[in-house]
């Protein structure tokens, strides 16, 4: 009886995954297809250095952006631009690519856990295809910053399991190099390392000795691929308030609490006081959760447990790094849509936790991590999106301008914001020029 109800509902459970797959995904694509503008804007015009340059690949891997470099990102970048005379809705179709990959990719480890898909891990496509990420997507689309980043974090929880130790070891090393160097991918090569002093620590209390030498190998694997980046490295500071340590210093925790809020809706600007104490519920929650993960790990050696932390600890200590950068410029900064793609794994990590935690409340809790998320899909239209719309607005008015007068400084003069802040630094009038001359991005065919 039991196994005919099993068999009755499976096809009803795949409908409900596939639905909560397809909508967020269509959902994505009218966002590209409808608020993409062919123009490269303010940080594009800087990293786009390494493809006016014409530069190789392994000089692109290396090219320096803020305070990261472009990576695999940067190499993926340049293949489909090259293919897609630069233009920007094919990075951005690109993008959306990778964040359905990074969201398979939980989804395959969730249900190897399992052993079954369920009707929570609709969850799953809602966390990551959220277009509450949509500057990441379409404002100035870069493969290299978030969106890989996003794809690789996701992709190490499965290593994780590989049974072959020796192999394990190899790849989570390999792919930590890869990280490191692929926009803010660097924080992964961050949070590897206490992971992995947490591995061998236990190796050497609990054993197997071996567990110990390949966790010892993979440390100095990571640090040597910190050694390279850093290599030439320039500091730079993305804002000019940029202070530390910034006052009042409490400031730095309300930051933190306040971005994985905004994930959810709670924007800071809209609704101060409820998004505080969501966000100081969320950390609480995702606090007790780290800890009781790392726990049972040093407990059994779980790898799923080892899995759920280093999603968790990805996002906070990126949320961390981005206070310290970004609270001078008001507590309201915390909401910027570009640092929502990499508050997933936080998310997804919670979702771990209680999907896999064999309790009925725990599957509770897990879907509703896909319910909290449709707050960050709000307001439904796209286009009441008030800050998208301005953007979109302004670009196309500068793309319009300069088709029709190809000046620079008439556009300017009348189109209201600016296209970068140092137009005669970027060199802009000559990259639009490059851009005629090649038909490429706004003059391509």
């Amino acid at each position: 009886m039991m196994g005919d109800r099993a068999a009755c509902t499976k096809p009803a459970v795949i409908f409900v995954v596939l639905a909560c797959f397809l909508f967020p995904l269509l959902r994505l694509l009218i966002l590209v297809r409808d608020f993409t503008v062919e123009i490269l804007y303010y940080q594009q015009l800087d990293f786009y250095d390494a493809y006016f340059q014409k530069l190789s690949w392994a000089q692109i891997f290396r090219f320096q952006h803020g305070e990261h470099r472009l990576g695999v990102g940067g190499i993926l970048q340049a293949i489909v631009l090259d293919a897609s005379s630069w233009r920007n809705s094919a990075v951005s179709y690109s993008i959306v690519t990778v964040l359905l990959l990074a969201a398979l990719s939980v989804l395959f480890l969730k249900r190897r856990m399992s052993g079954r898909l369920e009707i929570i891990d609709g969850a799953l496509p809602i966390l990551f295809l959220t277009s509450n990420q949509y500057e990441t997507i379409v404002i100035a689309p870069s493969l290299a910053a978030q969106a890989l980043p996003l794809l690789l974090i996701s992709v190490f929880p499965l290593i994780l399991f590989v049974q072959r130790r020796s192999l394990c070891y190899l790849s989570l090393s390999v792919l930590a190099f890869l990280s490191i160097f692929t926009g803010y991918g660097y924080v992964i090569g961050m949070v590897l390392v206490p992971i992995l002093l947490l591995i061998l620590i236990r190796s050497i209390c609990f054993g197997p000795k071996s567990e110990a030498w390949y966790s010892l190998a993979a440390l100095g694997a990571v640090g040597l691929a910190f050694f390279d980046f850093a290599r030439n490295l320039e500091w730079v500071t993305s804002v000019a308030c940029f202070t530390f340590p910034h006052q009042p210093i409490f400031e730095y925790l309300i930051f933190i609490a306040l971005m994985p809020a905004k994930f959810i809706g709670f924007s800071y600007l809209l609704m101060p006081r409820l998004a505080l104490i969501v966000g100081f519920m969320l950390l609480g929650l995702t606090s007790y959760v780290l800890w009781a993960r790392i726990r049972t790990y040093w407990r059994s050696g779980e790898s799923l447990s080892l899995a759920i932390v280093l999603l968790i600890m990805f996002a906070l200590t990126f949320d961390g790094l981005t206070a310290v950068g970004r609270v001078c410029l008001g507590l309201y900064a915390s909401g910027s849509p570009r640092y929502m793609t990499l508050m997933i794994p936080l998310f997804g990590g919670l979702f771990l936790h209680f999907a896999l935690a064999g309790k009925r409340r725990g599957a509770a809790l897990a879907g509703l991590m896909g319910v909290l998320a449709v707050g960050g899909y709000m307001p439904i239209r796209l286009s009441a999106r008030a800050s998208l719309a301005d953007q979109v607005r302004f670009e196309q008015e500068w793309h319009d301008c300069y088709l029709r007068t190809e000046s620079v400084s008439k556009c300017y003069e009348t189109v209201q914001g600016v296209l970068h802040p140092d137009p005669t630094g970027t060199h802009l009038e000559e990259k639009l020029q490059f851009l005629k001359a090649h038909h490429l991005n706004l003059y391509a065919p």
